[in-house]
């Protein structure tokens, strides 16, 4: 999904928002920092930490809005 994406460049430990036209009703992600190594990433609100170790990682949005369905999005972003 993010192969052909080019990473933003974030510091350590800086804040990521995410934001969304219409509020979700459950939210998850996931973080990745390799092929086969995730971990469920916490959120308060709305907002994650990028991790304080440098490399690039991707991140899997799940997001659900009850009747209106789910979706599904990544990006990635590479710790300086």
């Amino acid at each position: 999904m993010t192969e052909k994406s080019k990473p933003v460049i974030v510091s350590p430990s800086d804040k990521i928002h995410l934001s969304f036209d219409r509020k979700p009703n459950s939210l998850e992600v996931v973080r990745w920092d390799s092929k086969t190594k995730s971990e469920q990433v916490s959120l308060k609100n709305d907002i994650l930490s990028a991790p304080s170790a440098q490399g690039t990682y991707t991140y899997e949005v799940v997001a659900g809005w009850n009747e209106h369905g789910d979706g599904l999005s990544a990006f990635l972003i590479q710790v300086r």
